[in-house]
Parts: structure tokens; sequence; C-alpha cells
């Protein structure tokens, strides 16, 4: 299973603007309920994919994913890009999950 998110609500507005960590909040949040309704959790995730506009920010998104993933890291890419699709967004969230069916 694959999953992506970026911090825009079901209303289609940006959640966090200008905040990397609200932002980052919000993507696990909605990242750990996607893996819940497929009978997954985070402890089943095997890579995530981290795209930010300013890599130096990376230690915050860290911050964020160390409170859903404790131990047994994933492996994990952070890429600097100049923008995402919609403006204001500042990082996307890709994880990669296997689940046992």
């Amino acid at each position: 299973m694959i999953a992506g998110q970026v911090a825009i609500d079901d209303d289609g507005k940006l959640v966090g603007e200008d905040s990397m960590t609200a932002q980052a909040e919000f993507v696990f949040a909605q990242i750990d309920g996607i893996l819940l309704a497929c009978g997954a959790t985070f402890a089943d995730v095997v890579k995530t994919t981290f795209f930010v506009t300013d890599i130096s920010r990376i230690g915050e998104v860290a911050t964020i994913r160390h409170r859903y993933i404790s131990k047994n890291f994933p492996a994990s890419t952070a890429v600097e890009v100049s923008k995402l699709a919609h403006p204001g967004l500042l990082l996307e969230v890709e994880v990669m999950a296997i689940v046992q069916r």
C-alpha cells in the first residue's frame, strides 16, 4: 500500500500556513488514519519519502515523525523541491507499507 498526503483539509484549504510543524502534524495524522483504514499501522511502513520546500527545516518534520514512528525506522528519503502542487504547501509525505491480508 502506498499513501501520500499534503496539508490540505477536506474543504480544500491549506492547513498550517507557514508552519512546517503544523503541516507535518496534519499530514502524519492523516496518514495514520489511512493506515488504520487499511488495517495497518506505522509499524507496517517500510519506506517514507519527504518532499520539502526547505530542507533545512527537515528536523521539524522528524520531530513529528518520531511521535508516530519511534523504533524500527523505515528506509527514508528527503528531497528538497522548489514548490509543491498547491501554494503554501511546505511538505508532502509518501509512505509505503506492507499490509498482510
